[in-house]
């Protein structure tokens, strides 16, 4: 099975942390423990050299040890007192000169100059160490011989007598980090499985599976990205499904005025042939009423493409956002009467906001035209403009059956038609709406009243301002 960057990254990241960490308990150990080791070895090996030498006086070993006779007995006591104590031992007269030793050979005498460091002790013990021999002390003890001559006992632990851990801690935290190391590989596998799950389905949906999801059954944070993952295919999915139906809805709402056209300019030259000038005007206006709804729709589609590529803020402007409304209102005056319908308009004296004008009467032009054409004829429309401390709230309320709550989000995507989607329309003014007031700082949304449909727009800015 081939490894992954992923998981080598986790392994080796995983061992340097595991590393510095061994190295950092090894120096703690050796700093708050060693000490208080080292000082308990050296209270032992001091009371051990105080023993020695008090059984030594004692027994009365030393009295003829000088060289008279009795060298071979002394031998053999301090020879056993070195295997008993497992220490190094020998005695120096005042000249320096070794009078016994429990040790063939010179042994470790030769090498007492690197026990360079002297260690703290009560008592006439004195205790030297040093870092070349790791834990062994050497310690001196001055004798007392018959006749009042003076001697030196030497005693130097042996190898192994004491428990070098500085050789066996570091050895177990190396047999602990091996292990650990050890039982992190199933854990960096069981990190990283999951995550070629989801490169899989990636590759997947790349290769046109857009209704493929990753399964992840985790509840970490790589199941939390696994939401995330299959929640942005869907959206993708939708946005290429939107796309495909915006290339067959723009198709659709092509084809039709051209073909009206096409019919159009037919009967003008049919006109024309007949000298028939008065009807070859009104098939002429025709033609100037298609072509001016084909320009409306590409103009449109042409303003939703430049809001999706903007990269700067719209230029804002002062201006009377009440007087705009009045004038929208009027402007669709003759329809409402045409159909017969209602209009409740609850409008303050003045409204100022400051944004972008053309924008905001493209928001009010789609949303009346969108009540206007779906509220059913002898229907109600309701208009009501407020500001408060926190901005401009606008409400617009036509008669119109309940939406559920998908197609009242769906109303505002390109192309989409809730309820009555046979209605004449592109399925565009929704959407620029939201993308208009959204580049003005505000939000837009649709909800269900007793009414009907309410399409609630709250935009930023304070009460009391004033156009400059």
């Amino acid at each position: 099975m081939r490894t992954g960057r992923l998981y080598l990254k986790i392994f080796l990241s995983f061992l340097a942390v595991l590393f510095l960490t061994e190295i950092l308990i090894f120096g703690l150990f050796f700093l708050a423990v060693g000490h208080q080791v080292r000082g308990r070895l050296s209270s032992q090996v001091a009371g051990q050299a105080l023993v020695l030498g008090r059984l030594l006086e004692e027994r009365g070993v030393l009295e003829t040890a000088d060289g008279s006779g009795r060298e071979k007995l002394d031998q053999e006591v301090l020879a056993e007192l070195g295997r008993v104590s497992g220490a190094r031992i020998w005695i120096t007269g005042q000249d320096g000169r070794v009078l016994a030793k429990s040790f063939p050979g010179e042994g470790p005498i030769n090498e007492l100059g690197s026990f360079d460091r002297r260690l703290e002790v009560k008592g006439p013990v004195s205790l030297r160490h040093s870092l070349k021999h790791g834990w062994d002390i050497y310690a001196t003890l001055p004798l007392q011989l018959p006749g009042g001559r003076r001697a030196e006992l030497h005693l130097l632990t042996g190898p192994g007598q004491h428990k070098r851990p500085e050789v066996a801690f570091p050895l177990g935290l190396a047999l602990i980090g091996l292990i650990v190391a050890l039982l992190v590989i199933p854990v960096s596998r069981l990190i990283t499985r999951p995550l070629k799950g989801l490169t899989g389905s990636a590759l997947r949906i790349a290769g046109g599976e857009l209704d493929h999801r990753a399964e992840v059954s985790t509840r970490d944070e790589i199941g939390e990205l696994a939401k995330a993952f299959n929640l942005m295919t869907g959206r993708l999915e939708e946005m290429i499904r939107g796309a495909r139906e915006l290339l067959a809805n723009v198709s659709h709402e092509l084809r039709s005025p051209l073909a009206r056209i096409r019919v159009a300019s037919e009967l003008v030259q049919e006109d024309l042939g007949k000298d028939d000038h008065d009807r070859a005007g009104r098939h002429l206006a025709a033609l100037d009423q298609e072509i001016e709804l084909l320009d409306r729709l590409l103009g449109r589609l042409l303003y939703l493409s430049r809001m999706d590529l903007r990269t700067s803020p719209p230029r804002k402007e002062d201006f009377d956002l009440a007087g705009m409304i009045g004038r929208e209102v009027d402007r669709l005056r003759p329809g409402l009467e045409k159909m017969g319908l209602s209009l409740s308009l609850d409008l303050p004296e003045r409204a100022p906001f400051r944004g972008d004008p053309a924008g905001m009467q493209t928001v009010l032009s789609n949303l009346l035209d969108n009540a206007l054409k779906f509220t059913s004829p002898g229907g109600r429309i309701g208009l009501l403009l407020q500001a408060g401390e926190e901005g401009l709230s606008l409400s617009l309320t036509n008669t119109h059956p309940p939406l559920s709550r998908e197609e009242l989000s769906e109303i505002f995507l390109p192309f989409r038609r809730a309820g009555n989607r046979e209605a004449a329309g592109s399925g565009l003014g929704l959407a620029m709406v939201r993308k208009i007031v959204e580049s003005q700082g505000g939000e837009v949304w649709a909800v269900n009243t007793a009414e009907g449909i309410r399409f609630q727009v709250r935009l930023p800015g304070r009460a009391g301002d004033r156009p400059t």
